[in-house]
This record gives structure tokens, C-alpha cells and sequence, in this order.
């Protein structure tokens, strides 16, 4: 986030969370499923994966 700030130039991290971070309710379902389908599935780090 830090490197996001410094390069959009932002003062605060607050603007940048605002203007360019969005939460699931902005996620288009269609494509959430499309792009879950497609890639590979999401790794821990302790080698399990996470489940869509």
C-alpha cells in the first residue's frame, strides 16, 4: 500500500484507500466466478489452498 501511495503521489494512504480500494459488494459475481474458475487456486503459505 505504502509503494501505492508514494507512486499515485497521495498525501495520505486514507485518499488512496478510498479512490482505488473497493470491498466484495463492488465485486461483479459474474467475474468473481469466471476468475475463480480460470486461475489457479489461492496457497496459504502452508502448501492448503483457499477455497473460492
Amino acid at each position: 500500500m505504502s509503494l501505492a501511495v508514494e507512486l499515485l503521489g497521495h498525501a495520505d494512504r486514507k485518499v488512496t484507500i478510498e479512490r482505488y480500494m473497493s470491498g466484495n459488494e463492488h465485486a461483479n459475481p459474474l467475474a468473481a466466478e469466471l476468475l475463480d474458475s480460470a486461475l489457479p487456486p489461492r496457497s496459504t503459505g502452508d502448501g492448503s489452498a483457499i477455497e473460492p
